[in-house]
């Protein structure tokens, strides 16, 4: 993509030196001033043209994907790249962050699922009966948690597969690296 942008921008040099020349020798080679005000003004429009051209490949372009990439992550997909400009480093840096924040939180759940269990056959052992109540109370800190994990397994991430508890990843399509979580 830069060597198509690149070559564009050698041929709006090209024109506007063309252009510029063609301007010169008119003016030089005309007898009367109205020549030379009409290839001043061919010459303007050059300059108007060549400036369009470029705005639009420097900054239409790039703006335009990077506004693509916003809206995927609008719709938590976060698998894509903006164009390599300030406002794209600035939508993949905070794409980066939002998949960072995502896998702390998948590993947290998975670390407090676990304590929850653990708390579970703890009380279990113990007293059957005085641990009826705290057992419903951490069936519906499972059931929240199980939820959480439900949410973030629905974002497409970047080179990112969460992997679940039987240690089976979920495919996200994109990319090759594996988070796996420590236990």
């Amino acid at each position: 993509m830069k060597g198509a942008n690149d070559r564009k921008h050698v041929l709006a040099g090209l024109f506007i030196a063309a252009a510029s020349g063609l301007a010169l020798s008119c003016v030089l080679a005309a007898a009367s001033g109205e020549l030379a005000l009409l290839l001043l003004l061919v010459l303007v429009l050059g300059f108007f043209l060549a400036g369009a051209v470029h705005f639009y490949y420097r900054w239409h372009l790039p703006l335009a994907e990077s506004l693509g990439v916003i809206m995927d992550m609008a719709d938590g997909k976060f698998d894509g790249t903006a164009p390599p400009t300030l406002l794209g480093d600035a939508v993949n840096q905070v794409s980066v962050n939002t998949q960072e924040a995502f896998l702390l939180v998948w590993n947290h759940t998975k670390d407090a699922l676990g304590s929850v269990a653990g708390a579970r056959e703890s009380i279990a052992a113990h007293d059957e009966m005085a641990g009826a109540e705290i057992l419903k109370n951490l069936d519906k800190l499972d059931e929240a948690l199980a939820g959480i994990r439900d949410v973030i397994s629905a974002f497409g991430f970047y080179g990112v597969h969460l992997v679940d508890e039987g240690g089976v990843a979920d495919s996200c399509g994109c990319g090759t690296a594996h988070a796996s979580r420590p236990d």
